[in-house]
């Protein structure tokens, strides 16, 4: 048994505190990030103390609106200008910016990330019209690829590296520079705390496989240690204070590449499920508890920290 290695963070805000700060980048170019220029929504080159590139994910209105997919919104707010995106007034047109209203709920200010769609990039796009994503003109190779000044619009999916983003946290994003290590979106929230360690799920049936995300679904696949997706971070955040009712304390399963979280499923014989984590919610079908070490004939063994015994893991019950 195995963990897959420790990767210490730069200390960074908590994911739940109103100051942590993203950058935005696209697949095509990750040497350029989401800023605000003379007004606009452009591409710049990565420049940490350049605050038009900071972004702040307002998720207040998170819990409840979500898009037809049911993914839950958000806005995109300036650090330096207090500005909002908003969405353009069509195809091929950008994305504007507007004063924002945290008071008042907006549509026009709020969007929605799609399912990993690669190496934890995700489509952004609109809550109310989810065919239309964010979409760096003209930056993919075929049409001379990313520059200064980028124009960011709205497209439908071309399946095209300039309409690939990920929402990053700056700190993290600095650190994984300097260790080299790589991390999906939301993963990366865990903030504030002691460092993040990626661990390795795994039964008793079968040592050789570990839990993996593939196509949106948890399954198990031939252990990898260099397969990201099968990298989980155990986060215990609310763990003081949920206990399952044998006094176990809960945890969510966050993958590391994706960002997504394990979701409880809807009965015996049914799939858990991945959704999108927010670590500000504390939401009952997210918590799990580790019970004590089972019989040696009970299947739902995985072991996480090595030099541990197994223990089932279960879903927790919330009044």
């Amino acid at each position: 048994m195995f963990g897959f290695g420790h990767h210490h963070k730069d200390q960074a805000p908590a994911a739940s505190g109103p100051n942590q700060i993203f950058k935005i980048y696209c697949r095509a170019s990750e040497d350029y990030c989401l800023a605000v220029r003379d007004g606009e929504v452009v591409l710049a080159p990565v420049n940490p103390k350049d605050e038009t590139q900071h972004w702040l994910k307002d998720m207040r209105f998170s819990t409840t609106v979500k898009d037809e997919e049911g993914m839950p919104a958000f806005a995109l707010v300036n650090k330096a200008t207090g500005l909002a995106v908003k969405h353009s007034i069509g195809q091929s047109h950008p994305v504007k910016l507007v004063p924002f209203n945290p008071a008042y709920e907006d549509a026009s200010v709020l969007w929605t990330e799609s399912k990993d769609v690669g190496k934890g990039f995700r489509c952004i796009r609109m809550v109310n019209n989810t065919r239309l994503n964010f979409d760096a003109l003209n930056g993919d190779k075929d049409h001379g690829g990313v520059h200064d000044g980028t124009t960011v619009v709205l497209w439908e999916w071309c399946k095209g590296d300039n309409q690939c983003w990920k929402i990053w946290p700056w700190a993290e994003a600095h650190a994984a520079v300097e260790s080299g290590a790589t991390m999906g979106n939301n993963a990366h929230a865990m903030g504030g705390g002691p460092p993040v360690h990626a661990v390795r799920i795994f039964c008793k049936a079968g040592e050789d496989y570990s839990l993996t995300a593939r196509n949106g679904t948890v399954c198990l696949a031939p252990t990898n240690p260099r397969d990201d997706y099968q990298h989980w971070i155990k986060d215990m955040r609310h763990s003081n204070k949920i206990r399952d009712e044998e006094g176990y304390p809960a945890f969510a399963i966050v993958n590391k590449v994706t960002g997504e979280c394990i979701k409880h499923s809807t009965g015996q014989g049914h799939p858990v499920k991945l959704v999108p984590y927010n670590p500000a919610h504390r939401g009952r079908a997210l918590e799990v508890v580790r019970g004590r070490q089972p019989a040696l004939e009970d299947p739902p063994l995985v072991d996480e920290v090595p030099g541990e015994l197994p223990h089932c893991h279960r879903h927790i019950a919330m009044d």
